[in-house]
């Protein structure tokens, strides 16, 4: 049975549910903006964006830049979140915004990719969302997955530090950090802490 209660609605092995407005119209909003410059990853365009790249098009395949948004099948989700991370490294003025299963977060690339780089925020949206199923755009999306919006910037602690003061999604947004190095008691002594 299906998170819809109706076989005929959701399912977890379908990949091309759509993004409502209420997800990204707040991020659009803070970025002043009316569009992304790029939607990576559509099933077909319902996300405002100067490019759409469909599974025809294969965003993966395709240079990312300016603000991009990016809701991939969350079992693909890893191989599209390394892509803005790698293109982070010789782009800096890429800003990519993710909409994840917020139920992923232990898993490692959620954790070195977010939690453990400060280039990302992030934040988990309170209360199970629900989103657009495309062959039957007109009913409401029922509640029915915890959801997680991550952003991988250059600009990650101003995101955080301004979603924290506007607060457009009724949560806090954290930014990633670097992990911890553990110091040899050698360095503990340099530091005055041994």
């Amino acid at each position: 049975m299906s998170r819809y209660n109706d076989d005929s609605h959701y399912t977890a092995l379908r990949g091309d549910y759509m993004t409502p407005p209420a997800m990204y119209e707040p991020i659009l909003q803070y970025f002043k903006r009316s569009e992304f410059d790029i939607d990576v990853c559509c099933t077909k365009p319902n996300i405002p964006a100067k490019k759409h790249f469909t599974k025809e098009i294969d965003g993966l395949k395709q240079d990312w830049d300016g603000l991009i948004f990016c809701n991939p099948p969350w079992n693909e989700s890893k191989k599209w979140v390394q892509k803005a991370v790698e293109t982070l490294k010789t782009n800096r003025n890429l800003t990519a915004v993710f909409v994840l299963s917020s139920d992923k977060m232990y898993i490692q690339y959620m954790q070195d990719y977010f939690v453990k780089n400060p280039h990302a925020a992030f934040l988990i949206i309170p209360k199970k969302q629900g989103f657009i199923i495309p062959d039957k755009p007109d009913e409401p999306p029922v509640p029915s997955v915890g959801t997680f919006i991550g952003f991988i910037s250059r600009d990650a602690a101003l995101i955080a530090s301004d979603l924290n003061y506007y607060n457009p999604f009724g949560t806090a947004c954290f930014q990633g950090v670097k992990p911890y190095e553990h110091k040899t008691s050698e360095q503990m002594t340099l530091f005055g802490a041994a």
